[in-house]
């Protein structure tokens, strides 16, 4: 397995970035992430994201610590070179807001570098995309 870790400082209130992560059955704050279908509740939940004509992205519910602000899920079919994928965010208080973490464990099905770039790509626009949600 490979890991890459994706950290970025969002000029936003820590407890706003997470209400919006937190709450993992709505990502309305992602931008064409439109009829996402929810199936549970909780740990163990999956959000059925659209793709395009293939199937659903879909992302499961590992583990939540609202007190620490730790949220880890999978992925169980990336639409990126990967084929396993978990990830553990968490968003801590800081001096210039909130900065929220991406550690993220995968095996690649190509070159390491290649997918650790696209897994990058994605939390750079989904920081952004909670910055504009927080404002």
């Amino acid at each position: 397995m490979a890991e890459t870790t994706v950290t970025r400082t969002i000029d936003r209130d820590a407890g706003a970035v997470w209400a919006l992560l937190a709450d993992f059955g709505d990502i309305g704050w992602i931008p064409m992430a439109e009829n996402v279908e929810v199936e549970g509740e909780g740990v163990g939940m999956r959000r059925l994201i659209p793709a395009g004509d293939g199937d659903p992205i879909a992302e499961a519910l590992v583990a939540i610590d609202h007190d620490g602000r730790v949220l880890t899920y999978s992925i169980e079919n990336p639409p990126f070179p990967v084929s396993s994928y978990l990830a553990v965010c968490t968003v801590t208080d800081t001096e210039g807001g909130a900065t929220v973490e991406w550690v993220v464990t995968f095996e690649p099905t190509g070159e390491e570098a290649e997918a650790a770039g696209v897994i990058q790509a994605i939390y750079d626009m989904m920081a952004g995309w909670l910055a504009d949600a927080t404002a």
